[in-house]
């Protein structure tokens, strides 16, 4: 069991994105998404090649994933890149597996103060699930987590 937590990475200068020219339809291609998510990626196939190699594997199978609801990842792009840039390594092949979590509150209401998730997605406004309360604050979420590498 690996639980390695992978801050989102300070932005990098444009590069060129692999499988694209640069032009989508006369215009400049927008690849900040693209290359915010090859960022990622990159550090997740660290963390992964890391544990692999501490653990003497010759083969990565499959990598969790836990990704805060509020990012702004695209898993397509996160294994396409994975794909492209772990060849060469004992990661080339493994499967990502990408499992979305709800970001975490903490309600501030005196004598209450419990913690607890929720979807923003289902949600029109956070409230308090034991005191109704709706002064609640946001905790810090983790944006990354590699929370399991399976390897033989």
């Amino acid at each position: 069991m690996v639980s390695a937590t992978i801050r989102r990475p300070s932005p990098s200068p444009p590069v060129d994105v692999p499988g694209t020219d640069g032009y989508a339809n006369g215009r400049e291609a927008r690849t900040e998404g693209m290359v915010h998510e090859l960022a990622i990626t990159n550090e997740i196939l660290r963390v992964v090649v890391k544990h692999a190699r501490r653990e003497k594997a010759e083969r990565v199978h499959r990598v969790a994933l836990v990704v805060s609801e509020l990012s702004d990842l695209k898993p397509i792009w996160i294994q396409r890149y994975f794909d492209r840039i772990s060849e060469g390594t004992v990661a080339h092949g493994a499967r990502l597996e990408i499992e979305h979590q709800a970001p975490e509150f903490l309600c501030n209401r005196s004598g209450c103060g419990v913690s607890f998730a929720v979807s923003l997605r289902t949600v029109d406004r956070v409230t308090c699930p034991r005191c109704g309360g709706g002064d609640c604050t946001m905790k810090e979420p983790a944006d990354y987590v590699v929370e399991e590498i399976e390897v033989s």
